[in-house]
């Protein structure tokens, strides 16, 4: 007797697809209410102390950052993935905004407890019936986006909090950037914003050979060479990005979702800016950079900098940067 081949049929898991359904559902309904949401949450934020003030185009600024922020959130929810970049950017201009009117930093806190709250709200007003599975991971995933982007905008507020204080932020008032003991504490927190949403992030230390410029002009001369490096630097860094005054003349970068391309173009760019300012001013100026990335090269502050400066040594060997 010949034995009929059995034919096997595949039922696709429909619970997980009524899940993902829901999902997309969810973010729809956010991106279409997106005004609303926005409006709802402004109204509510008149109890905070000042958050109503600033002239028009500040209020304007606030909006578009919300916006910004709410439509990460809709990406979240659909995809579990986000625009990291344009989150930072966001969350620094709505630090830097909510600085400059006098708020808190509790205030910030309170402002995302609100905008948490309007979101699910209005989900719960359509009437819509999600299963309690996707409501959880859809406010997990919201939550991912929200607490970085609260977190940089904390950090930002601060920053500048410091910075107009005129604290002991920047080393040098003129050059405006981080101290070296900023920089261990900094490396510690993007660690950890990289575990949590398993990201990577480039460092990259940079020394200059100012060695004849010292031996002929003094030490003055150096500074100022370093304020105009420090200008340098900023034209070709995103706002992500952070510099730090690591040695006398050394920088440390902190470069968030750049690979092993994204320096290299990086550096190219940083090069050809340095030759222009060397041949313009007619002075001798050459960089190394020693790099190490997050997590290939280490998953602590320690091993990243220890590899970054072995690195910065074996350019010293004849290595070009």
């Amino acid at each position: 007797m010949r034995l009929q081949p059995i034919r096997i049929t595949v039922i696709p898991n429909i619970t997980r697809c009524v899940q993902v359904m829901s999902m997309e559902k969810i973010s729809e309904i956010i991106h279409s209410k997106l005004d609303e949401i926005i409006f709802r949450w402004r109204r509510h934020l008149r109890f905070v102390r000042g958050a109503d003030g600033g002239d028009a185009r500040m209020q304007l600024q606030v909006i578009n950052c919300a916006g910004t922020i709410l439509r990460q959130v809709c990406e979240a929810i659909r995809h579990n993935s986000f625009n990291l970049e344009a989150c930072e950017a966001a969350a620094c201009g709505y630090g830097a905004i909510r600085e400059g009117q006098e708020f808190r930093a509790s205030d910030i806190v309170r402002e995302f407890k609100v905008l948490r709250q309007c979101i699910w709200q209005l989900i719960a007003e359509t009437g819509i019936e999600f299963s309690p599975e996707t409501l959880i991971n859809a406010q997990a995933r919201a939550d991912m986006v929200l607490d970085e982007v609260m977190a940089t905008a904390v950090e930002k507020f601060v920053e500048n909090l410091f910075i107009n204080m005129g604290e002991a932020v920047p080393p040098d008032p003129m050059m405006r950037i981080y101290s070296r003991a900023l920089f261990q504490k900094e490396i510690e927190i993007e660690i950890k914003r990289c575990d949590r949403f398993s990201h990577w992030f480039t460092l990259i230390i940079m020394h200059f050979n100012l060695q004849e410029i010292e031996e002929e002009f003094g030490t003055q001369a150096i500074e100022r060479v370093m304020v105009d490096l420090t200008n340098l630097l900023r034209l070709k860094l995103r706002q992500i990005d952070k510099v730090f005054r690591y040695d006398t003349a050394e920088f440390a970068l902190v470069c968030p979702e750049t690979d092993e391309e994204g320096v290299r173009t990086l550096l190219q760019r940083i090069e050809f800016d340095i030759a222009e300012y060397r041949d313009h001013c007619g002075l001798n100026i050459q960089l190394r950079c020693g790099i190490s990335s997050y997590p290939q090269d280490g998953r602590d502050a320690t091993s990243l900098i220890q590899i970054a400066i072995a690195d910065l040594e074996f350019h010293n060997v004849g290595r070009e940067c």
